[in-house]
């Protein structure tokens, strides 16, 4: 059942990376793409009844930093693709032994979003004048995540000891955590809502709450390892992580791109929402400006 759900997110993935390059290649002339930063709260979840009730998981904190793209496709959707750098991780007390377990892990994550993107303008909000026009949008898509490494502290009874997690090689080392076959690769699933608000110059910052619910085990009941009497460790588990981001993103042309023409300043002809003072709708509805 696990690989039947692993595969079916996988296809899923690539169905929204052939309908990225074929949209993209066919429809879109003009793309947002930015830097970003987060900050999420994160835990693990255990996958038998067993291990709930022996191991207790805490609430951590860390941040995620990327680069990531809004590529417009169908009206009112766009593909959101990302590259980051995300911290993740686990504390956890196991009950049997007295040992708590805290450590951190990097992570290489690739999230792929399909959102759903709706215009919109508060007419009035109290003394002030109108406000926007902005953008809100939901979502859901396939997050794909790498772990890289990590290094983590073991405590009990007021001692502790800091350890490098290691994935082979060095099983027999006081200093050292291994990890056995464990599932580097994980998939999980994302869900987000979130705000676009238009700034100057075709830029834009966008404001995104995210949940990943991940799917992939890190590893099996006795999957790590550390030669000090009276540890265990259990890796069946998945991470639940909720982030909060905000992306400050460039407007680019591809037209203009493929022409070898700089897009810094270059002005972009819209639909108005609200009036003739009105900021570009959203990306969606950008068109190229005649020679």
């Amino acid at each position: 059942m696990k690989r039947f759900v692993n595969q079916t997110i996988f296809l899923f993935a690539l169905g929204l990376i052939l309908v990225q390059l074929i949209s993209f290649k066919a429809h879109a002339q003009y793309f947002m793409a930015g830097p970003k930063i987060g900050v999420q709260a994160y835990t693990v979840s255990y996958q038998l009844n067993t291990a709930k009730e022996q191991y207790d998981p805490k609430v951590k904190f860390g941040f995620n930093a990327g680069v990531e793209f809004n590529i417009p496709l169908a009206k009112n959707f766009n593909l959101n693709p990302e590259i980051n750098y995300t911290q993740r991780g686990r504390k956890i007390y196991a009950q049997e032994t007295g040992w708590t377990i805290n450590e951190v892990h990097h992570y290489l994550e690739l999230p792929l979003i399909l959102n759903f993107q709706v215009e919109s303008r508060i007419k009035k909000l109290g003394p002030l004048k109108n406000v926007g026009p902005f953008s809100w949008f939901f979502g859901i898509g396939p997050n794909m995540s790498y772990l890289l490494g990590g290094s983590g502290t073991l405590e009990t009874q007021g001692n502790s000891h800091d350890y490098k997690i290691s994935f082979e090689g060095n099983e027999g080392d006081y200093n050292y955590l291994t990890f056995h076959d464990v599932n580097r690769w994980q998939w999980g699933l994302d869900f987000n809502i979130g705000l676009i608000s238009p700034l100057k110059n075709n830029k834009n910052l966008i404001t995104t709450l995210r949940f990943t619910y991940g799917h992939t085990a890190l590893g099996e009941e006795d999957g790590s390892s550390m030669p000090i009497l009276g540890f265990t460790d259990n890796l069946n588990h998945s991470y639940r992580v909720l982030n909060l981001s905000i992306a400050y993103m460039f407007g680019m042309d591809v037209g203009l791109l493929r022409k070898g023409k700089s897009t810094k300043g270059a002005k972009i002809k819209t639909k108005n929402v609200g009036g003739k003072s009105s900021k570009p709708k959203n990306i969606n509805t950008f068109k190229k400006k005649k020679n």
